[in-house]
Formats: C-alpha cells, structure tokens, sequence
C-alpha cells in the first residue's frame, strides 16, 4: 500500500511539473528556418510600433573606464505617409574616470514630431563637468516645460526623416527587400514556444552570418549612392564577431519581433580599450492606433537666444525674449555669411 502511495505522488509531481513545462514552452510547429523568414518578411508591413530600448555600454583599459545607460520609449505612427508620426522619449546616463578627470551627467529628453512639426521638453540635463555649467544654465528656462521648434529652423535633412520624398522611399523599400533576401541570421539553439506579456512567441538563440553581414554592407553602400571598398566592408562586418549572445522573440502568429536581446564584448587591439554593450528591445504592440498628439501647452522655441547665449558665454540677457528683428527669421535667412553654411551642413550629415 505504501509503494502505491508513493508511487501516485510521485505521478502527480511529474504531471503538474508537465503542465508548469508546457505552459512555459511547447514544441514549435514550425522550422527555425521558416520562422527567421517569415519574421523578416513582416518588417515590411511594420505600419506602427510602440517600442523600448535599453542599451548600456562600458568600456575599460588599464586605468581608466566610461559607461553609459540609455532608455528609450519610443512611438512610431508611419500608416499615413503623409501626417508621419514619432514620440519619443529618451533617458541618458553616463560617467567617465580618465586619469584626474572624473564626471558623469544625467539627461532626460521627450520630442513629439508631427509632420514637419517638432515639440521638445528636456526634462534633466545635469553635469559635473565644469565646461558645460555655463551651457545647463542657459537651458534652466527652458527646463521641464514643451517647447515648439519651428520648422524654418529644422534643417532639411533632418525634416526628411519624417516627410521622405519618392527617391529616399524607393532606396528604403530596396534595403528592406536587400535585408529580407540576405541571409543574416544563424539559428544557434531553439528554446521553443514560450509566453511573452501575455503573446505566443518563437525563441530563438541566434548568431549574425558574416558572410551574409559582408554582403548585406556591401549591396547597401551601393543603394545608398556610395561604393565601400574591399577593406570598408571587412571593416564593417567585424562586429558580427564580438555578438556574444543574441536571442530573438518572433510572433507564433504574425510573425513580429517582439523582444531582442543583443550582447556583444571586445577588446581593440590598437589601444587595448575592452568594450561590452547590452541592448534589449521589446515591443508591445504592431499596427495599432497610437496616441500621439501635440503637448497641450507649449512655447515658441527660438534657437538664436540660446546660440547668441553661448557666443556671449551665457549672458543671462539673452534668454529672455529675442530681438524683434530675429523674430520669425529663418536658418535660411539667418546664417548668411563665409563659412556658416559649410558648418551647418557638418552637423547633419
């Protein structure tokens, strides 16, 4: 009698241990290899996403180390290309000890874009290098209150990563076909179906084909006007080797991304510097209606005050209303002379 009884735990243990297993993960039903093609596939038929993305990075030699963390929560509307949609909200910080030199700062940015309209609140900037106290003391007005960038002082090639005209469109749908038809992706271990806020997903453990990394650059560079040489490519491809770990979360039913994990370490060997970098990535939801409006209240933001603040080193005169002269000029209008718009275009490229 006490052998059965036994045994009949023993059967009830294994079969609630069968049911916690399967609940965490089941066999899949499809191959790895059919998955990892349906997944890029479906990267063109990414309307709208509601995503987030932490990244930390260190980075050490013998004596010295920097480190950053960055967090992003990031809301993108592309279902109507004409009223194109972003809100994005971004945490930065960071420390660096270089011989005497020891600092670290703390930024907190928000930026809601609308067509060609574009609304900003900085929230926190901070730092304890002293170069650039004069600079957190121009921005204090600015602080924790939505401001609206005109568009006549957004340069234009930053407006065409929001309004993108025929050609830049055709060169974005060939590199989404270029990355559909390049095999990128090595299946390295399937940990099966698993559970992911609520959403049946594929996990994968994956590493980056070089080979298909080489030709992925090299196709690219020529969609986008410009020729890489040979050692441009090898150059560029290098990163594939310092992926130490890369997992992949793809829908079971439509076939979306819905989480990333990416690892990568290295040690240079020109300057001996050890690099390691964690992303991870996870999204909510694919092709859905997302809120994104303009800030109920905000101010008109003109840049001249702050640039004219730092030229003068931070003359708190300058913060207040500008000049009825600058107001309503352009960066068009506003930066004629020798050498301004070469300077200008440095930054944006």
């Amino acid at each position: 009698m006490k052998s059965k009884k036994t045994l009949s735990k023993l059967l009830a243990v294994a079969g609630i241990s069968l049911f916690f297993l399967n609940a965490c993960s089941s066999a899949p039903t499809q191959s790895a290899e059919d998955v990892i093609g349906k997944f890029k596939t479906q990267v063109k038929e990414v309307k709208s996403v509601d995503m987030s993305v932490d990244v930390s990075m260190t980075g050490e030699d013998a004596g010295d180390n920097i480190g950053f963390n960055l967090e992003a929560d990031v809301k993108l509307d592309r279902q109507d290309q004409t009223d194109r949609k972003a809100d994005v909200d971004v945490k930065l910080d960071g420390s660096l000890n270089a011989g005497d030199q020891s600092m670290d700062g703390k930024a907190h940015l928000k930026l809601i874009s609308i067509g060609e309209e574009l609304y900003f609140n900085i929230n926190e900037f901070r730092s304890t290098d002293p170069n650039t106290k004069s600079f957190e003391s121009l921005l204090e007005p600015y602080l924790k209150q939505w401001q609206h960038l005109s568009s006549d002082f957004i340069p234009e090639d930053i407006k065409k990563l929001q309004k993108k005209d025929e050609e830049t469109l055709k060169k974005e749908a060939e590199l989404k076909e270029l990355f559909i038809n390049t095999k990128l992706f090595e299946v390295t271990k399937e940990f099966g179906v698993e559970k992911l806020n609520g959403k049946k997903v594929y996990h994968y453990g994956v590493k980056l084909d070089k080979e298909g990394v080489k030709e992925y650059v090299k196709k690219a560079s020529t969609i986008n006007g410009r020729e890489l040489t040979t050692d441009e490519v090898e150059e560029a491809s290098v990163f594939a080797d310092s992926v130490s770990n890369m997992e992949l979360y793809i829908g079971e039913k439509d076939y979306f991304l819905y989480k990333a994990v990416v690892e990568l370490s290295g040690t240079s060997p020109e300057d001996g510097v050890t690099t390691n970098i964690s992303l991870n990535y996870v999204a909510s939801s694919y092709n859905q209606d997302l809120k994104i409006a303009i800030p109920n209240e905000y101010e008109e933001f003109n840049p001249l005050s702050l640039l004219m603040g730092l030229q003068l080193g931070g003359s708190g005169g300058l913060l207040g209303e500008p000049a009825d002269d600058l107001k309503g000029e352009g960066l068009d209008e506003l930066t004629e002379g020798e050498g301004v718009e070469e300077s200008l275009e440095s930054t944006t490229e």
